[in-house]
């Protein structure tokens, strides 16, 4: 297993361009795989290189574009968003072929793409070289696994071995690789952040905007999903509503089939009016959120490393967050909790997280300085550097 350090001296001047492959760059469609081909390829950008992205045109707004106007992006109509499957056709088939014979290195981001397969029979078919982070999507889970299953028989597994490197975003996820590849291809590169988009703070117009009230809040930023665990959440909650009555819960996120669900649930145990369905927000809304929540919770029942959970880790914000988050080191830092991921377990780290409010102070301290030590894009986006450089240079890579 290699793992890139930030003290490896980068040449920038070495020319190069990259084609960053994902099914969307607007967080709010293509979720955290978005997010990090947005970040990526606009530090690229700063950094003096080149910068492409395939993607498909699912929330490509104007604002969007501009903010990476000097990254070059190819966008392709989507016909069908529930399994984000792209326009096919001669015109389409082109524009993507040219994008990957005009690109240096590839990096697909994410798994279960129709986009990554077309992309992926190009680059075989060019004799490109290319990357891959699955993101934590090579476990198979939730809906669609016989899709999944056949998608892997058919093309997803030759990604995964054909890549000359992979990435694995946090140690915990390096065994889902090493069935198919050896040890010695994978590198670690974990998710980054800017916190100085989560730095503004106004908790009465984020109160009154959302129709929250003046009560302490739990938050919950991410889908409605069973992977995400939202269920297990408004249980343990349910189960503490009695000691900790004065305390609200803030729900933020895309339906992703479990909304209609957990409203019901809701109801049935009477505490829709605590409960706060606020939809998806991004921007100054997540800032503010992020800073009026007492707390963060991050029920899921897998998940490679949460971005949500180092954003609110980077304003201060405490964070609990189950065992399957790959983000068990606040532990050791004292910046947040662990436990694991069930009713049980979410229903007692509230109890113990919310027992003591002087210490979600220190709590929230600690988290934020590791945060901003170790997850800043300006410090993740050398590595992606040199690992680009070393694939372009065929040289093995530092083992540590």
């Amino acid at each position: 297993m290699s793992c890139l350090t930030s003290k490896y001296h980068v040449n920038y001047n070495l020319f190069m361009k990259v084609l960053h492959v994902n099914i969307a760059i607007n967080p709010k469609h293509g979720g955290g795989t978005a997010e990090r081909v947005y970040q990526m390829s606009k530090h690229l950008s700063q950094k003096g290189i080149v910068s492409a992205i395939l993607t498909l045109e699912l929330g490509l707004t104007e604002d969007l574009q501009k903010t990476l106007k000097s990254v070059e992006i190819t966008a392709i109509p989507c016909l069908w968003e529930r399994f984000f499957v792209p326009e096919i056709s001669y015109k389409i088939l082109t524009k993507i072929y040219n994008s990957i014979k005009t690109a240096d290195i590839i990096h697909l981001m994410g798994h279960w793409s129709l986009v990554n397969a077309l992309a992926y029979l190009f680059i075989r078919y060019l004799n490109k070289p290319y990357v891959f982070c699955p993101a934590g999507a090579l476990i198979i889970h939730g809906r669609s696994k016989f899709l999944k299953l056949l998608y892997n028989k058919l093309i997803g597994n030759a990604i995964l071995t054909n890549a000359n490197v992979c990435i694995a975003s946090t140690k915990s996820e390096i065994k889902y690789f090493y069935k198919c590849i050896p040890k010695d291809n994978i590198v670690i590169i974990p998710n980054g952040i800017n916190s100085n988009e989560f730095i503004l703070k106004n908790d009465d117009a984020f109160r009154k905007k959302y129709n929250i009230g003046s009560n302490p809040f739990i938050l919950y930023m991410g889908t409605f999903s069973h992977i995400k665990g939202t269920d297990l959440l408004l249980q343990a909650f349910n189960r503490i509503k009695d000691k900790y009555s004065n305390y609200h819960i803030v729900l933020a996120g895309n339906d992703r089939g479990l909304l209609n669900e957990i409203k019901r649930y809701t109801r049935k145990t009477n505490i829709e009016s605590t409960v706060h369905f606020i939809g998806y927000i991004e921007g100054i809304d997540k800032s503010y959120a992020y800073n009026a929540a007492t707390i963060l919770v991050v029920p899921s029942r897998s998940e490679v490393i949460s971005m949500v959970a180092l954003e609110a880790g980077s304003t201060s914000t405490p964070v609990l967050l189950t065992d399957k988050c790959g983000f068990n080191e606040i532990t050791e830092i004292e910046g947040g909790l662990v436990v694991e991921d069930s009713v049980e377990g979410l229903e007692k780290g509230l109890t113990v997280i919310l027992s003591d409010l002087d210490k979600l102070k220190k709590i929230g301290k600690n988290i934020s300085e590791y945060v901003k030590n170790t997850y800043e894009w300006h410090v993740i986006i050398d590595k992606y550097i040199k690992l680009y450089h070393h694939v372009l240079n065929n040289t093995r890579l530092n083992l540590y």
